[in-house]
């Protein structure tokens, strides 16, 4: 299990419950020599003054070993705030009620922040019984059999896609649009609905709730610290509203990356994700900074497109778990 060349560095990681990496390094069987992979280094122990037991987990000389995820996010309405999760389970639409809910306009068109950035302020919780939307102070709740609507044969529209949508009946839709100072409709997917994603990135059956386009978006840590340097001030990660965050790799390594594997399941990285304006918008006060877009536009731009994150399919279902190891596969 353990390869032993003219020096051998061993790293174990052991996670907390809060899931935080502590890093120790034995450095042996050469004094001088020392990997120049291991870029952050928290204690060395000299080998002649240490005698230190070691169980290993498949943690050893692996490029992979410093990924794992350090973030989960869902996002139950289309362009609402997102939850953090410890743990997320993955059915066939991808995580778990993730835009399984969108607003839509009298026409059955959808709405989101590029329209109105308030929605960003509306904050959406799911329990096994309840779903409750906050704004600010106040708050509504719906059963979880109320939010899930009556069967109606219209459709609504997502982009260039048409599809069935349950309406919610109920005082909520009243209360976001008073919020948002225009009509709204909440709208829901049901299991039956079949939303096929782009098959020039998918196979046939891979479906897709109220997403852009995708089921998953992951993006690692470094590539908004990067983007955060350039800006000159910290932007939280949430703006880009990915649903997996990776940690232990450096800035846009994502971007070449076909296949990772986090637990059991498998992760295809289909497509580079074309950013609009969401990303400029500030989460606490739903005001547009222009200078995050610009330094997309500097150092993200591909064509006449900017890219910052991929597009994801998954490969079976199950759950991920924040402080999980990061395959490359």
């Amino acid at each position: 299990m353990v390869r032993y060349d003219e020096r051998v560095i061993l790293e174990l990681k052991a996670r907390e419950l809060c899931y935080q990496k502590i890093k120790w390094i034995l450095y042996a069987l050469n004094k001088k020599l020392m990997c120049s992979k291991f870029r952050h280094i928290d204690i060395i122990f000299h080998y002649y003054t240490w005698l230190i037991k070691i169980e290993f987990i498949n943690y050893c000389l692996d490029e992979n070993i410093d990924m794992y995820v350090s973030q989960l996010l869902n996002y139950p309405v289309k362009s609402c705030k997102g939850n953090q999760l410890s743990e997320m389970e993955i059915d066939s639409f991808g995580p778990k009620w993730d835009r399984r809910w969108m607003l839509v306009d009298g026409d059955g068109r959808f709405v989101t922040q590029r329209q109105i950035a308030e929605i960003g302020q509306i904050g959406v919780t799911i329990s096994s019984e309840i779903i409750r939307f906050d704004y600010h102070s106040e708050h509504m709740e719906l059963s979880l059999i109320e939010a899930q609507g009556y069967k109606d044969e219209s459709l609504v529209t997502v982009w260039q896609d048409q599809v069935k949508g349950n309406r919610i009946d109920h005082p909520v839709n009243d209360w976001i649009s008073d919020k948002l100072g225009k009509k709204v409709q909440l709208v829901y997917m049901p299991q039956e609905t079949i939303r096929q994603v782009d098959l020039e990135y998918a196979q046939f059956g891979d479906r897709v709730g109220f997403a852009d386009g995708f089921p998953f978006l992951i993006l690692s840590k470094a590539s908004v610290q990067f983007l955060s340097e350039k800006v000159g001030y910290s932007l939280d990660v949430r703006r880009f509203r990915p649903n997996i965050v990776i940690s232990g790799c450096e800035a846009f390594t994502e971007d070449t990356w076909q296949q990772i594997q986090i637990g059991e399941i498998v992760f295809d990285l289909v497509k580079p994700c074309s950013r609009c304006v969401i990303p400029t918008i500030d989460l606490n006060t739903s005001q547009k900074q222009p200078e995050v877009m610009q330094a997309m536009l500097a150092y993200r731009k591909q064509g006449n497109k900017v890219m910052m994150g991929q597009n994801a399919l998954h490969r079976g279902v199950g759950s991920i778990r924040v402080g999980e190891e990061v395959k490359i596969l």
